[in-house]
């Protein structure tokens, strides 16, 4: 199977070292254009480029079970989502993730998701969900793109993994509720 990763990481140093000592055959890195560009250019890449599996990975840590989401892929799964949430695995200030939480399920509530962290940038595909990705027109230029990958992707065969997410306590990913808000409503009108 032919793995790669995409991260929106611009500083390359910052990828943990399992990503060059497991087998994973090329990382993409995106960055500059925001979030959402990063993320859509890694797709696309990815699919053209013939990979088995994407693996997304959303910051510099917390992404040790790699093997997880690849082994579920390998057994079937189109795509595979972590999530921060089911135990004590989100390490953060209580707002910060009273705010994730929240967020996350008011997504997964109006766009009828069965995900318990919408909001989470922890992924893997298989070719089946980078096609759709590839080929799909987002809405989303920040942070909800990680939400509307979820609705785009909402019909395959799915599961969860929970992860371990240490976040900084910002919440900077609260200034762009008016985008989110604005992305939530296209998803809902335009699908």
């Amino acid at each position: 199977m032919r793995v790669c990763t995409i991260t929106p990481l611009k500083d390359m140093s910052k990828i943990p070292q399992w990503v060059g000592d497991c087998g994973i055959e090329r990382s993409y890195f995106f960055g500059g254009d925001g979030l959402a560009q990063a993320y859509i250019a890694g797709y696309k890449m990815a699919y053209d480029e013939g990979y088995d599996c994407a693996i997304e990975i959303d910051e510099d840590h917390g992404f040790e079970l790699w093997h997880e989401f690849e082994a579920r892929i390998k057994s079937g799964d189109d795509c595979v989502f972590g999530t921060r949430f089911g135990g004590d695995r989100f390490e953060g200030s209580k707002l910060r993730k009273m705010l994730s939480w929240f967020s996350g399920r008011l997504s997964s509530f109006l766009l009828r998701l069965d995900s318990s962290d919408a909001t989470s940038g922890f992924c893997a595909y298989n070719r089946k969900a980078l096609k759709i990705l590839a080929e799909r027109k987002f809405h989303s230029k920040g942070r909800f793109i990680q939400t509307e990958v979820k609705f785009a992707l909402r019909d395959l065969k799915k599961s969860e993994v929970r992860i371990y997410y240490k976040c900084d306590n910002s919440l900077k990913p609260f200034m762009e509720v008016a985008s989110c808000m604005k992305n939530l409503l296209q998803c809902l009108l335009l699908g």
